[in-house]
């Protein structure tokens, strides 16, 4: 089964109830944000964490801010390196496996030069022997991405996101291009535009990347589903949701 990203966004409802409608929804993993700017300014995400492991709901992979992600070629500021070794410890200290972020924002982004790649190589090798991995997600332009697998580091590997495939590639070839790094993925489906939409609302061929991303060893597939801007559900909304992407998630399994 994939797990889910928590919808802290689109509800009132506190992370102890949003945790415990997925675990009785059926969810095994949730997924969240490693960073207080998106996440509610009532709650901390040590706390979700915490309060998700101890409801029996693993917590394999969080995703880090992507706003700065351009700042990785600016030869001027350490900005994005500091951030990412930040969150890195961060990650290790709270044994999580697989810490996801972006080489780049936009359609036309600045590009690595050697000077950059070599900051990322060595920030990476202080990581060597710690657990977590750093998940680059390919976004709208995957130039840097490449750059960056071409270093061979063993502890930066791909977070596939179905969707972004959809919208700015041929998501079968890209897909086969990112496999021998894929470790984790985000799942949504959309009409050719980023919309992440449920699982079954799109014309992306879902069935055939569950099957492959499930093939993969230790592989955390997780939604990344949301509803329309600006909802803020009820508890009994939030739970039809919540059970509307189970059960589109559970189809497209059994197929």
């Amino acid at each position: 089964m994939f797990g889910i990203y928590d919808l802290n966004l689109c509800s009132d409802l506190p992370f102890s109830e949003r945790l415990e409608i997925y675990k009785q929804t059926g969810f095994d993993e949730v997924a969240l944000y490693l960073d207080s700017k998106h996440n509610r300014s009532d709650e901390n995400y040590v706390d979700i964490i915490n309060y998700a492991r101890k409801i029996g709901l693993t917590v394999n992979q969080v995703h880090l801010d992507y706003h700065l992600s351009n700042a990785i070629c600016d030869p001027t500021t350490n900005e994005y390196f500091d951030y990412i070794s930040q969150k890195l410890a961060e990650a290790n200290n709270l044994d999580i496996k697989y810490v996801v972020a972006h080489a780049s924002k936009g359609d036309t982004p600045p590009l690595l030069n050697d000077t950059q790649l070599d900051k990322f190589e060595k920030m990476m090798n202080k990581f060597d022997n710690q657990p977590a991995i750093l998940c680059l997600e390919n976004v709208r332009n995957c130039t840097n991405l490449f750059s960056i697998l071409r270093l061979g580091l063993k502890n930066v590997a791909v977070c596939f996101d179905v969707g972004h495939a959809h919208c700015y590639a041929d998501e079968k070839q890209l897909f086969e291009q990112c496999k021998p790094y894929v470790i984790c993925s985000h799942i949504h489906n959309n009409f050719g535009q980023d919309t992440h939409q449920s699982p079954k609302e799109g014309e992306i061929d879902l069935a055939y990347f569950a099957k492959q991303l499930t093939e993969i060893k230790n592989c955390s597939n997780c939604l990344e589903c949301f509803p329309p801007r600006g909802s803020n559900f009820s508890k009994e909304e939030f739970a039809s949701f919540v059970k509307l992407l189970y059960d589109e998630t559970n189809e497209i399994l059994s197929n």
